[in-house]
């Protein structure tokens, strides 16, 4: 395997070498309204030391570890990072350099903004290649249940670079997971193996590359021994939750504890980005009063005309650390909807209406919360906000479903975004995993993503 990671790394630097004197090249003909060979040998001396700078720093900050750069949003965040440090760096450089006989300010600025877009192109494309070319050959250790997910995922997604070949289930008792068993090794092609299995023979049989772990068998001094003496053939072992978290951006409730929410789901480390958060949201809610007034008109008429009754749908929703508020929406179902008591909106739910339809798969039924978010009651990014009724008993059946209770619900979020719409007690627990993503890695960066992907959901109709 470390062949193959070697060949891939070195493609990388080779790509990104190539990108920085393309870059440089582009920067000088928009700077001089054309292409001077004499210009650019002017400034490749400068510019090279520059390029060294910056890979040390794109080493620094593991733009080469081939595990982290499968995921393209933990590749750009750390891209971001380093190209504000690395246009630090070559201005200091250029500043201390007074001496040489070029002073590029904006041809430096240019050739950053060149190069970072070209940089992600470049690496965004590199991934799917790499992904698709060359399969790590994996090998899970655990639970069948606690795999279940992690398999249907990777083998809808083989850009990610894994192929799952093989499961060796360490539960004694079988019985309880055979129909899981029977569906990963029909439908997936997974070979499902139990215990007392020689792990060092298993992994040199299936030429395996890769091992993920349960992070229960941490404790088991037989399996930890077992995966030691794996060790001279180069495999890479990485926990579950590690493998989610980085790879399908989701924390599996199975695989965590409550040391594990202690040691990650921390606010205090979130002090300045939760401030900066609320201004950014009054900010955008103000903005979104004025893009959305003229629409906020014709949907009014449209809910009267389809179905006489009130515009506004106003509903008791659970906030954060467990405030209660008033949630306002476009009213999309019947007046009548809920006089059975809260129920799951299902497919074809025939107390929506035909308008109703229309503002869900857009999301525009979801406006009208701009007031609560001026309010401080919602943000424009977090969990979806749920109804007392179904909270109290998610709280009950779900573990660590509570802590999602500790930043304010969002307009958007990115459960929403990745899972749509939950309509069960097993959807929610799925849902959850994407929140707990959330609450560990809430930042600026994914905060945009999750902006990015519900633009891009309400412009495909695609919301439920």
């Amino acid at each position: 395997m470390r062949t193959s990671e070697t060949i891939k790394k070195i493609v990388l630097l080779i790509g990104d070498i190539a990108v920085f004197y393309v870059s440089l090249a582009a920067a000088l003909a928009i700077r001089a309204g054309s292409f001077s060979s004499e210009s650019f040998w002017q400034h490749f001396g400068p510019f090279t030391v520059v390029l060294i700078i910056w890979l040390v720093v794109f080493f620094s900050f593991n733009l080469y570890d081939i595990f982290f750069f499968r995921s393209f949003l933990d590749f750009l965040g750390n891209a971001v990072k380093t190209m504000a440090i690395n246009i630090m760096a070559a201005v200091i450089f250029f500043y201390l350099a007074s001496t040489l006989l070029i002073t590029p300010k904006t041809i430096l600025l240019i050739q950053a903004m060149i190069f970072f877009f070209a940089f992600s192109t470049y690496r965004y494309f590199a991934n799917l290649f790499f992904g698709l070319a060359s399969r790590s050959n994996t090998l899970c250790i655990g639970a069948v249940e606690q795999f279940e997910d992690v398999i249907k995922e990777v083998s809808s997604k083989p850009q990610l670079g894994y192929e799952i070949k093989t499961l060796l289930d360490i539960d004694e008792e079988h019985a309880s997971h055979e129909q899981a068993s029977e569906m990963l090794s029909g439908i997936y092609s997974i070979k499902i193996l139990h215990n007392h299995i020689d792990i060092k023979e298993l992994v040199l049989e299936e030429k395996i590359d890769t091992v993920i772990i349960e992070p229960v068998l941490y404790d088991s001094h037989d399996i930890i021994q077992k995966l030691y003496e794996c060790l001279p053939y180069d495999i890479e072992i990485i926990s579950l939750a590690t493998f989610s978290e980085k790879m399908l951006k989701k924390v599996p409730l199975g695989a965590i504890s409550q040391t594990w929410l202690l040691e990650n789901i921390a606010s205090g480390k979130h002090s300045f980005y939760e401030a900066m958060k609320r201004v950014a949201d009054i900010v955008c809610a103000l903005i979104g009063s004025v893009f959305f007034g003229i629409i906020w008109i014709f949907v009014s008429i449209a809910i009267k005309l389809d179905d006489d009754g009130p515009v506004f749908y106003k509903q008791t929703r659970i906030g954060k650390n467990g405030k209660t508020f008033d949630m306002l929406k476009f009213r999309t179902m019947r007046t009548d909807a809920e006089k059975n008591g809260p129920q799951w909106a299902g497919d074809n739910d025939p107390r929506i209406t035909r308008v109703g339809h229309f503002l869900r798969r857009t999301r525009l039924d979801e406006v009208p919360q701009i007031v609560n978010i001026l309010r401080g009651e919602m943000s424009v990014v977090g969990p979806r906000a749920e109804q007392p009724k179904f909270c109290e008993m998610f709280i009950k059946q779900i573990p660590f479903y509570k802590e999602r209770l500790l930043i304010k619900p969002g307009l958007t979020g990115w459960a929403q975004v990745n899972y749509l719409y939950a309509a069960s007690l097993e959807e929610n627990r799925r849902k959850l995993q994407y929140d707990l993503y959330y609450l560990k890695n809430k930042s600026f960066l994914l905060d945009l993503a999750v902006i990015f992907k519900t633009i891009s959901i309400v412009l495909r109709g695609a919301g439920k």
